[in-house]
């Protein structure tokens, strides 16, 4: 974790270094963990996998991140759908496993409910979070239409749209 003290939290970043970066790989090794949890045949592997799950969707609720939480929830509703559909024989235990890591993520947002809502609902989050898009998807047509061929490079669309129209860093949007 990430001491953020100006703003009254602390976030999680992989060593990457963006909370998104960590966000979006525990999301890809979810389903590597049900399915491992769902073909573990003894109580201790079972557990075992219980608790990796339980440690995942924690690592991502500390990466304060809303739009991986919201894919993980709908990954997680659509396994579950197919999984009550397709294998009814598997019910109960994919039931266990998300009612499991629902339990733990319910009990730690609740234990942690101002620094979640510093961290995702402040006014300043949701600034930091929304102001830039806005400004970068206003200014995405001039750039797409002065390079439409091969773009501007890995890397470059942030600068690249800076200079369309610069605005001042303390500028409201």
């Amino acid at each position: 974790l990430v001491p953020m003290p100006d703003r009254g939290y602390n976030r999680s970043v992989s060593t990457l270094g963006h909370p998104l970066v960590l966000a979006l790989l525990l999301i890809q090794i979810a389903p590597f963990i049900a399915y491992c949890y769902m073909g573990s045949r003894n109580l201790i592997s079972k557990l075992s996998w219980i608790a990796a799950a339980i440690v995942m969707a924690l690592g991502l609720m500390v990466t304060l991140s809303r739009g991986p939480w919201l894919t993980a929830l709908l990954i997680a509703v659509i396994a579950l759908t197919w999984c009550f559909k397709r294998r009814p024989a598997a019910r109960s235990q994919a039931l266990l496993l998300f009612v499991a890591v629902a339990i733990a993520v319910t009990a730690f947002s609740a234990l942690n409910r101002n620094t979640l809502n510093a961290g995702t609902m402040s006014d300043e989050r949701r600034s930091e979070g929304y102001n830039p898009r806005k400004y970068m998807w206003a200014r995405v047509p001039s750039v797409f239409l002065d390079h439409p061929l091969i773009g501007v490079g890995m890397l470059q669309g942030g600068v690249e749209v800076s200079h369309v129209e610069p605005v001042e860093p303390n500028e409201k949007l």
